[in-house]
Parts: structure tokens; sequence; C-alpha cells
């Protein structure tokens, strides 16, 4: 048996501990930089957010010729307050294509 392995190609983008953030939310942080204290706001969480950048990041493999794959750990499902509203009885069915 004669056996061709050949180098493979893909982008792989992975999340993991997104928890229910199914909006985005500010968070501020504080930061000193050269003695300087600064105090940015960052944002966090979003599904919608993180659909654009998947799409984004698909056109980028796209243009390189790869093979694009996203990944999420299942995890989005946990505390704060969309697992208590729902109280746990179905899971929204959330998809990014």
């Amino acid at each position: 048996m004669i056996i061709n392995n050949k180098p493979a190609k893909l982008t792989l983008a992975h999340i993991n501990d997104t928890h229910s953030y199914f909006e985005p939310q500010a968070l501020p942080l504080k930061l000193s930089i050269d003695g300087q204290e600064i105090s940015p706001y960052v944002s966090n969480g979003g599904f919608s957010r993180i659909a654009t950048r998947v799409k984004q990041l698909k056109v980028i493999a796209a243009e390189k010729n790869s093979p694009f794959l996203f990944l999420h750990a299942r995890d989005c499902f946990k505390v704060p307050y969309i697992f208590h509203y729902l109280r746990a009885k179905q899971t929204p069915k959330c998809s990014m294509h």
C-alpha cells in the first residue's frame, strides 16, 4: 500500500466561554501607561459581532484558497440572565453560517 501524505491547509477559528453574552457590553479597564492612568472601555460579547467576524474570517480564508472551520465550545447557555429567563427548559437555537 502506497500512502501519499500531503499537507493540508485549513483556517480554524475557535471561541469559548461566551456564557450567554448575546448582546455586546462595554467593560471598563484601568491601565497605567508611562505613569499615566487611563480608563478606556472595550466591547465584550454579542453574537451579532461574533457572526460578523466569522464572516470576515471566512472571506479571508477563501481569498487564501483555504477551507474554513468555525468552532464554538457550546458553553454559551450558562448564566447570566438568559439561562434564568428560560429556566433551562429549552436552549435557544443560535446558528452562524
